[in-house]
């Protein structure tokens, strides 16, 4: 499925996360996403269809602590108003891939 969406591998996007962030303020489609966590407890991240902490909630991931939890559905997601990333407790990051035409 993916070479049909993916016309060009240099519109593939990145961005390692330690903060709430606007990755995209345009549509997207959300390849995958890794989670990793401190050692000071289970960790979380939301993914969010749109701009700020308010926009709705595309998917939520969890870690136990000192553990990396990898996401990568099957057929990618679409963010028609934006991704922002949403880190919360105990993230040490977020590694974001993301296709944008």
């Amino acid at each position: 499925m993916l070479p049909v969406i993916i016309d060009d591998i240099k519109k593939i996007g990145w961005k390692w996360c330690t903060v709430d962030q606007l990755v995209s303020p345009g549509p997207v489609f959300l390849l995958a996403v890794m989670l990793t966590s401190t050692g000071a407890g289970a960790a979380q991240v939301t993914i969010r269809n749109g701009h700020n902490t308010g926009s709705e909630v595309a998917l939520v991931i969890s870690a136990l602590a000192n553990y990396t939890s990898p996401v990568s559905p099957v057929y990618p997601i679409y963010l028609d108003k934006g991704l922002f990333v949403d880190i919360g407790s105990n993230v040490l990051g977020a590694l974001v891939l993301y296709y944008q035409e």
